[in-house]
């Protein structure tokens, strides 16, 4: 105990010099939170007062603890009939609250909740899923897209006879109050064409970067039409990256293992469009597919985010950059030069020629003026130069 005292207070570790009206405050903040101690008989400051430690007080102590909803599990110890400790455990039946109102241990406090702070708890502990809020907010007669719909029903082999409010509201894409439809978060997300008009992380972001340090990017594009993704791309590696680590629950042991869902619905609406298949197989599936792609290093990492990094292969990316580099060069010679001359000029396969023409025009190096026969290529000589410097 002498080492806990040393270390003062802080997110495991209250001091209390006897127990006031605050206990209870104390008791669900560490229950809604990792759990913790609380020390009666030790000043603000550490300095051991003691206290009296008798029946009354340890039935307090336990009556504070039972009237908290729902109640606070713990364990009273007795140090040497000195000073009292309150151990809490974390509790599996968050959120906890006192008649005053919820509370959560930050930092060295105990601090209540707002409306907003709940909420955000509940969908972190999984009490309340966040696809399937309800959004009163967004009107849905007015975004809801009906090419997105008939998009879905192909996908998932639905026949477009069916009653279009009927199948949304099975999916748990909408709720329907006084017989008019609402989006839940689910539904805005796949059937609406603009999600990030109500929800501004459902974007996916892909960045490349010049060098392997995060710094120098090359180019960078915002895809505003599912859900908020990372995928950053580096000479040498290619991360994807999501908020969010393991689904609350499981072991790092069981990852890849088994299918678990944070959000049920959209999982339920990916499994009906073919996109996933909910048997937990994703992860191996991965690793199989980028052996095939020579690519004998996946890694998986998970903490506040979960990321999947992907080694690129040095000879391919470095190969790539020189076959747009001599590409350039042999049009700069000759800008009647054909896709086919191209590929026996470089000994590559006509399909690699293409794609290496595809990426210099998006970069703006390269243009092709009039039709495949009869046109012309035309390089961009000042950023043909800057490449080559």
């Amino acid at each position: 105990m002498q080492n806990i005292i040393a270390q003062g207070e802080g997110y495991f570790t209250e001091f209390k010099r006897n127990i006031n009206s605050d206990l209870k405050k104390e008791l669900v903040a560490f229950a809604n939170a990792s759990g913790g101690n609380i020390f009666l008989g030790i000043e603000d400051d550490g300095t051991v007062c003691g206290i009296q430690i008798t029946n009354h007080l340890i039935s307090q102590i336990q009556d504070a603890a039972s009237e908290c909803d729902p109640p606070v599990n713990i364990e009273i110890i007795n140090h040497s009939n000195q000073v009292l400790q309150i151990h809490v455990f974390e509790s599996n039946t968050k959120p906890h609250r006192t008649t005053t109102g919820f509370y959560l241990r930050v930092g060295a406090n105990s601090q209540k909740m707002r409306t907003d702070n709940i909420l955000e708890f509940l969908e972190k502990e999984g009490r309340v899923r966040f696809d399937e809020r309800v959004r009163n907010d967004i009107d849905f007669n007015r975004y809801f897209s009906e090419n997105q719909w008939r998009r879905f029903l192909v996908r998932s082999g639905i026949s477009p006879d069916v009653e279009k409010l009927t199948i949304l509201q099975s999916l748990g894409a909408i709720k329907m109050n006084n017989g008019n439809p609402v989006f839940t978060t689910a539904g805005v997300l796949v059937f609406t064409d603009s999600p990030t008009l109500f929800l501004q992380q459902a974007y996916v972001t892909c960045v490349a970067f010049r060098t392997p340090e995060k710094v120098d990017i090359v180019d960078r594009k915002d895809f505003t039409g599912d859900f908020f993704t990372n995928i950053e791309i580096y000479p040498d590696k290619i991360i994807i990256s999501n908020p969010g680590g393991l689904p609350k629950g499981m072991p790092e042991a069981d990852f890849g293992k088994y299918s678990l869902a944070r959000n049920a619905t959209l999982a339920n609406l990916m499994q009906r469009a073919g996109f996933i298949e909910k048997l937990g197989t994703g992860i191996t599936r991965i690793r199989q597919e980028a052996e095939k792609a020579g690519i004998h290093d996946v890694e998986f990492s998970f903490g506040y985010f979960f990321a999947v990094e992907f080694k690129r292969v040095a000879d391919s990316w470095k190969s790539s950059e020189k076959s747009s580099e001599k590409i350039l060069n042999l049009i700069s010679t000759n800008k009647n030069i054909t896709i086919k001359e191209l590929a026996n000029e470089l000994n590559i396969t006509r399909r690699t020629v293409e794609k290496n023409l595809a990426k210099l025009k998006v970069k703006g190096m390269l243009q092709r003026v009039g039709s495949d026969k009869g046109g012309f290529w035309v390089v961009n000589n000042t950023t043909f130069e800057g490449l080559n410097k």
